[in-house]
C-alpha cells in the first residue's frame, strides 16, 4: 500500500488523499511475474500519471501491460521501466 497527500495540511481528514495498492506473484513456473498497480482512493488532484519501477535481482525478457509492449532497460542485475496503473506481466 503507498498513501499520498500534501504532507502539509489536515485535507485528507477530508478525503483528500491517494491511496495505492501495488501487488506481485510470482507464476508457478516461476517464469512470469505479475505485478498490478491500482488507485484504491482518488481524493488528491496531485496523483501519479505514471510510475518507474525498479526490480532488483530480475533480468526481464520482456514486460507488457494489457498485452502491449512496455519498453524496459535491465542493467547491472536490475530491469527498470515506466508504466500507468494497471496489470503487468514480465517475462523472466
Amino acid at each position: 500500500m503507498h498513501y499520498q497527500d500534501d504532507g502539509k495540511s489536515f485535507d485528507y481528514l477530508n478525503g483528500s488523499y491517494n491511496l495505492y495498492e501495488l501487488t506481485a506473484h510470482l507464476s508457478d513456473s516461476g517464469k512470469e511475474l505479475y505485478v498490478s498497480i491500482n488507485r484504491l482512493h482518488g481524493g488528491y488532484d496531485e496523483g501519479y500519471d505514471s510510475y518507474k519501477l525498479i526490480l532488483n535481482n530480475i533480468n526481464a525478457v520482456s514486460v507488457t501491460q494489457n498485452n502491449v509492449p512496455i519498453p524496459f532497460e535491465v542493467k547491472d542485475n536490475k530491469t527498470v521501466f515506466t508504466v500507468e496503473e494497471g496489470e503487468l506481466q514480465i517475462k523472466l
